[in-house]
């Protein structure tokens, strides 16, 4: 025999609470494990980074089977475990661009100081990429930098700031012109930039 009704809506109710709660501590638990990729780019934080993209995939999986088996019980509340899904993602994602521009706006001034002395004291060759020299204290803020002085006097210059494992870069590029020449090298070697700031792109690949 059947229970009555209202005790079958008692367990869906309970059921519901019970995922809501454990999407709440999966979901956080991938947010702390994503936002450190976000600011600081490097193989510990991209390997927790995958930690939480899985936490992430594996909460959506979650959220959709209790969704398609309580939806005759549950009605549109079968889905709050899923909505709740979908906007720990989106604030991840929010929170994380938040952060990085926040440490780029932070790093800015020695990015520019780095870039000046590129341009006051290194002897560039005319349309050449070359690899700058750091110093200890430059290379606490970028790991790798370029340059490229063009036959028009435009100076380009690649900082990168992370990378990850197999071939993850990110970093800044500053040109002169405010703008990527199309089919330079720069432009080639970085698929995805957006510009932060006049002359400055963030770069990753």
């Amino acid at each position: 025999m059947r229970p009555p009704p209202i005790i079958q809506s008692q367990s869906s109710k309970g059921r519901l609470f019970a995922c809501i709660l454990g999407i709440i501590i999966l979901c956080g638990l991938s947010i702390a494990a994503e936002l450190p990729f976000a600011s600081n780019q490097n193989v510990g934080t991209q390997l927790l980074g995958m930690l939480g993209a899985g936490g992430y995939l594996f909460a959506l999986v979650f959220s959709l089977v209790f969704a398609w088996i309580e939806r005759k019980r549950l009605r549109l509340l079968a889905v709050i475990p899923l909505l709740l899904c979908f906007g720990s993602c989106v604030a991840t994602t929010t929170v994380g661009r938040s952060m990085r521009r926040a440490e780029f706006e932070r790093q800015f001034p020695r990015y520019v100081a780095l870039v000046e002395r590129i341009r006051s004291v290194e002897a560039l060759a005319s349309n050449k990429v070359e690899s700058i020299s750091l110093s200890e204290a430059e290379r606490a803020l970028v790991y790798n930098v370029l340059g490229e002085l063009d036959t028009n006097g435009v100076l380009t210059v690649e900082l990168l700031t992370g990378g990850g494992f197999p071939l993850k870069h990110s970093g800044y590029l500053y040109t002169s012109s405010g703008s990527v020449e199309p089919g330079s090298f720069f432009d080639e070697r970085w698929p995805f930039k957006t510009e932060v700031k006049t002359n400055w792109y963030r770069i990753s690949d």
